[in-house]
């Protein structure tokens, strides 16, 4: 189907194009042409972005990164939109892999809270690749995946040669507390 036919076919699917100008029906993908104007294709985006949670003031690209919009965040970066250090700290805060992948070949940098934001939702393959681009181990790390009970992480970051704050059997205890009581009360 050419982009012509797709714009003429009447159904109810909103039609869009994907980054190799392929038409696809879905109903939750922006819907504009390579012919748009930048500012049109912005304003479909932002509409997608919206029903995801988005507020205007916010970044776009840093909150794609949040709920794990790839696509969103190619379109984006092609219409010229810039993200900040927070994308990827959004994203490993949710685990997806595949968005700090490609910011980090965009050349983006996340900060500290990467790696912690990572730990403290058990995303031990967005540790492993963070660390593999030396990305610093805080205790903030070890007191997050400890708290919320993420032995794996702790795991890994000790078979690396890594240790926490000496404190951190203190934190162990608050985070079986916690787990504890959530598990009576919930």
């Amino acid at each position: 189907m050419t982009p012509a036919e797709a714009s003429d076919k009447k159904n109810e699917n909103k039609i869009w194009f994907n980054l190799n100008g392929k038409v696809k029906s879905n109903p939750i993908q922006p819907k504009f042409s390579i012919g748009d104007k930048p500012s049109t294709q912005i304003y479909y985006i932002t509409e997608i972005l919206k029903r995801e949670g988005y507020k205007d003031n916010w970044n776009k690209i840093d909150f794609a990164a949040k709920i794990g919009r790839n696509d969103l965040i190619k379109l984006l970066v092609q219409l010229g939109e810039k993200g900040t250090d927070v994308a990827i700290d959004n994203a490993a805060k949710n685990g997806h892999l595949e968005v700090i992948k490609y910011l980090h070949e965009l050349g983006y940098k996340g900060t500290e809270n990467a790696i912690d934001n990572a730990a403290k939702n058990g995303h031990l393959e967005v540790i492993k690749y963070l660390i593999s681009l030396n990305y610093k181990v805080t205790d903030e790390a070890f007191i997050y995946a400890t708290i919320n009970c993420h032995l794996h992480i702790l795991k890994y970051l000790h078979s690396l040669n890594l240790r926490g704050p000496e404190n951190l059997i203190d934190y162990a205890i608050m985070g079986l507390a916690i787990s504890e009581y959530q598990s009576r009360f919930s």
